[in-house]
């Protein structure tokens, strides 16, 4: 919960309109690798192949947003704390719904290549 680096964990039910972050971190010791965030999908069930009756997508393959209102642009940080990662890649998330359900899944697509 929270604007990356203001962050908290989900202490459970959140409100519709909530600045939530979504964080992937990158632990490289030796700087080798850079990590890429790309297709970011939203599905109203964690068995997204199947069962997903309701999907947005938020972001497309480049990673830039596609819906700007709700999802921000991912940003790179090498300022990661004491989280033991190297770098994080953080986006802004509004909080949301699908009409028929109460939680909301993400699926991105990340790519990690040598720099």
């Amino acid at each position: 919960v929270g604007a990356y680096p203001k962050i908290s964990p989900i202490p459970g039910p959140i409100k519709i309109g909530e600045t939530l972050s979504v964080l992937v971190y990158l632990k490289d010791d030796r700087s080798e690798y850079d990590i890429v965030v790309r297709d970011c999908w939203a599905y109203d069930n964690e068995d997204y192949n199947a069962k997903a009756t309701g999907r947005l997508q938020l972001s497309d393959g480049n990673g830039c947003s596609r819906k700007k209102k709700l999802f921000g642009k991912w940003t790179k940080t090498t300022s990661t704390g004491n989280s033991g990662a190297t770098s994080i890649v953080h986006n802004t998330l509004y909080a949301f719904k699908f009409p028929d359900k109460a939680q909301v899944f993400l699926k991105c697509d990340i790519e990690v290549s040598k720099s």
